[in-house]
């Protein structure tokens, strides 16, 4: 259960796509709950959502007031038509949404969580009301889900702390990454730079998702800036959508040719050809409480990372990656230039990610510790059953 407009190709839905996939792989049975107007998948069952807004934004809309308690409903409809092991709902809109369809079947509840809304809302300085209402929410979901995951370590620390969970009813499922889809070898790298319009001694950094003031945008275009004015052979690569505030300054570097702007590329479609043209992948995001799945798809496609230094990054990119330690425009600079200037350390530290990434956050690798969660709840499901009809 997911409330996205799944398939689409950013946030969270490139999360429950990998799942899926890799779930299915391993012989497991999936039926998705969505909103409407995402993209159907050969092989999977999909129940969406009806009058789901066309061209629906990620993050808060108004129409999630009536769009993820519909989403509850169908779920909750389905689940009764069908008899299913467990509900795998995805953050926290999905986990809330997906209790009705728990209490009317009894069937376990897995909450996969990405961030903490009441701590997003509370870093951005919200009102105190809401942060409380945002908590009391996050506090019945974690009562009422029988295990949780969670996109990093640092989430899962932090719900412990915050909740009193105790460790066997919260775990941490890292982000990964098809590697096989994203190895760059499959792809003639001069041919792909070259219809791109990037000359041969250019050097592309490549940006993927949001443009917004949470993911650095500010940032990224600060360096694009710095780059032009110093007359730097830099070019941006940049995939994604735009909030409406950036949209002007992207306007002006497409106009001037410093940056490359291709919209929401396809994940599996577009995007890994895309990415085995640039030399480096860059990633501003402020947020450091949940998970950044674009560095595995920069690691999979051997790009060295310049990031924030955070511990969710850490936990993804170890010790090869060139880190920032705040959101200084100067100090980004310097740290891409440092790459920039020294093709050698950039071919060596993005061997190192391609080997990391292959070793480590692949589904097929990741898949197997949610299938344990799935085997200790689908063992608790039965025992319940039948204590019941005894």
């Amino acid at each position: 259960m997911t409330p996205s407009r799944f398939f689409t190709s950013y946030g969270h839905p490139i999360r429950v796509l990998g799942q899926v996939q890799a779930l299915a792989r391993q012989g497991v049975s999936v039926t998705i709950c969505t909103y409407g107007h995402g993209e159907d998948l050969p092989g999977f069952v999909i129940h969406r959502v009806p009058l789901t807004p066309r061209g629906l934004p990620p993050g808060w809309n108004p129409a999630r007031i009536y769009l993820d308690p519909a989403l509850g409903m169908v779920t909750a409809r389905e689940a009764l038509r069908r008899t299913y092991d467990l509900i795998h709902a995805h953050i926290f809109d999905g986990a809330a949404a997906a209790m009705a369809a728990k209490w009317m079947r009894g069937a376990p509840l897995l909450a996969d969580l990405q961030d903490s809304v009441s701590e997003l809302l509370e870093s951005s300085r919200r009102s105190r009301l809401l942060v409380a209402l945002a908590r009391t929410v996050e506090r019945v979901v974690m009562r009422v889900a029988d295990h949780v995951v969670t996109s990093s370590r640092h989430l899962e620390g932090l719900l412990r702390h915050r909740f009193g969970l105790p460790e066997t009813r919260v775990s941490s499922l890292l982000d990964a990454v098809d590697t096989t889809l994203y190895d760059p070898a499959r792809w003639d790298r001069r041919q792909t730079r070259s219809s791109l319009g990037f000359q041969p001694d250019d050097v592309v950094i490549a940006y993927t998702g949001t443009l917004s003031a949470r993911q650095g945008a500010d940032v990224l275009f600060e360096m694009v800036s710095q780059a032009a004015a110093q007359r730097l052979p830099w070019r941006f690569l940049i995939c994604g959508t735009v909030d409406a505030a950036y949209q002007p300054i992207l306007r002006k570097f497409i106009d001037d040719k410093r940056i490359a702007y291709l919209g929401v590329a396809h994940y599996l479609r577009d995007m890994p050809q895309l990415l085995s043209a640039a030399d480096i992948g860059v990633s501003p995001k402020r947020v450091t409480t949940e998970g950044n799945g674009k560095l595995l798809h920069y690691m999979a496609t051997s790009l060295p990372v310049v990031a924030l230094d955070s511990e969710p990054n850490r936990e993804l990119l170890g010790v090869d990656a060139s880190y920032v330690q705040d959101d200084q425009p100067a100090a980004w600079f310097e740290a891409l230039r440092h790459l920039a200037d020294d093709p050698d350390r950039r071919r060596r530290m993005g061997e190192r990610l391609r080997a990391r990434v292959t070793r480590e956050f692949s589904w097929d690798v990741r898949i197997e510790s949610l299938m344990r969660v799935y085997a200790r709840l689908r063992s608790a499901g039965k025992s319940l059953d039948a204590a019941a009809s005894s």
